[in-house]
């Protein structure tokens, strides 16, 4: 997972291609995913 902060950002191909999930730098998209992730284990 990638955390940014800057609207123009740019995500890596390597990241995109994996299918690597990137999240905004907001507590609550975080939390958010966190919350995802456990669910999932």
């Amino acid at each position: 997972m990638r955390i940014y902060s800057d609207k123009n950002h740019i995500i890596p191909k390597a990241m995109l291609d994996h299918g690597d999930k990137v999240v905004p730098w907001n507590l609550e998209a975080i939390q958010s995913e966190l919350e995802r992730v456990r669910k999932e284990k």
